[in-house]
């Protein structure tokens, strides 16, 4: 806590908990690179860390307490692990610069306030089929004025209908999430509306992406890469290549 010259923090293995604010405060975390054996994150674990960009939280999450993450200015991308459950109150409250949220399909409730303040929202994914219990304070006026709410296709119907925050989304569209036909080495690719997601410990430095016509269309090291076009493309992570289907 309050470890201002802390820029990247590596786990051990075995951890299962964060505990409350245990690195709140870090204003100079830059990286953040989260254990696969994490299973919850305590109350304001990162809380106010104004210099992180990005959290992508493990698979084997089940539950993120209150403001967990709240007032980390600079965070762009949120992507929760596909076994995250819930989220409590503020988890990513004032958030200011967040632009892509992506939710599993195992997401069953969230808090009050979960992405207020907010206001910088681009895109939000959410993969469950029955429209997580969300409050009408989930998201601010600007997200659910401008921001795409992206579901699965079957789902559209239950998310504009839901008595839930969803159908305040005035931009609510479905689309298929696709996973590549390869993972290896402990490296997942998926696709989750127009963004490219890549988990797990990556053999190499970079990600590249070719169209099928050869062309490179993204090199570097982002774990969540949004691509405008639709199309097939080639992914290639630390020596392992998959296709992958916009």
């Amino acid at each position: 806590r309050y470890c201002g010259n802390i820029t990247d923090i590596q786990f051990g293995g075995g951890i299962k908990t964060i505990g409350f604010n245990s690195f709140g405060s870090c204003s100079g975390l830059t990286n953040l690179n989260l254990p696969s054996s994490l299973e919850t994150i305590g109350h304001s674990a990162f809380a106010m860390c104004k210099s992180l960009s990005e959290v992508v939280i493990p698979d084997g999450v089940t539950s993120i307490s209150g403001e967990a993450f709240h007032s980390c200015k600079a965070m762009k991308t949120v992507v929760l692990g596909k076994s995250v459950g819930s989220m409590d109150y503020g988890v990513f409250a004032n958030c200011e610069s967040l632009e892509t949220v992506i939710l599993p399909s195992s997401l069953i409730s969230m808090g009050e306030n979960v992405f207020i303040g907010c206001n910088s929202i681009k895109s939000v994914s959410c993969g469950a089929m029955t429209p997580p219990a969300a409050p009408m304070s989930s998201f601010t006026d600007a997200a659910y004025a401008t921001a795409a709410l992206i579901v699965p296709d079957d789902a559209v119907d239950s998310y504009t209908q839901s008595q839930w925050c969803w159908s305040l989304f005035a931009n609510l569209r479905g689309e298929s999430a696709g996973i590549s036909d390869a993972a290896a080495d402990g490296v997942e690719v998926k696709v989750v509306g127009h963004n490219v997601v890549i988990e797990g410990d990556k053999n190499g430095p970079s990600v590249s992406i070719y169209s099928l016509d050869g062309a490179l269309v993204y090199r570097g090291n982002d774990s969540v890469i949004s691509l405008s076009n639709r199309g097939v493309y080639i992914v290639t992570v630390g020596g392992n290549t998959c296709k992958i289907i916009m």
